[in-house]
């Protein structure tokens, strides 16, 4: 669960680097890892490997939240709004499969979480051919001799 916050959290990280805000970013990280220690220490001591599953979750939301503001303040740069829909659709898909893996067992966790799977991919590759067209570029590729 904790990658889909780090994924959206270093996608505008990298906002900082392409502004040639170097330092801000170096600042960004450092203060970013110094509670994902302090979160995985804290998480660690009480709940054991269970605690640091869920110190990454909550250290890379905060990242996520700490990365959009300063982006936002510094360069008013954010998401638009057709990412919000995209993300809650695959966070509700992420949230799902973690259902599914702790509540399930056996073939039908297996079946449950590839249809997810499969279903998550296929949402993806919708909307991602909706921005670039893929069918044309597959094809370029494709018959390319």
């Amino acid at each position: 669960m904790g990658s889909v916050f780090k994924a959206i959290g270093w996608a505008l990280g990298f906002v900082l680097l392409t502004k040639g805000s170097g330092k801000l970013d170096f600042i960004n990280e450092l203060i970013a890892n110094c509670y994902m220690l302090i979160l995985n220490i804290f998480s660690y001591n009480l709940w054991g490997l269970d605690g640091l599953g869920i110190s990454f979750v909550v250290g890379f939301f905060i990242y996520f939240l700490q990365v959009f503001f300063v982006c936002i303040q510094k360069f008013y740069v954010g998401y638009l709004v057709g990412f919000y829909k995209i993300f809650l659709i695959q966070l509700l898909l992420a949230l799902l499969c973690f259902a599914c893996v702790k509540n399930l067992s056996g073939y039908l966790l297996y079946v449950l979480g590839i249809f997810i799977i499969i279903l998550s991919i296929t949402y993806s590759l919708v909307q991602i051919n909706k921005l670039v067209n893929l069918h044309s570029i597959i094809n370029k590729i494709r018959y390319k001799n």
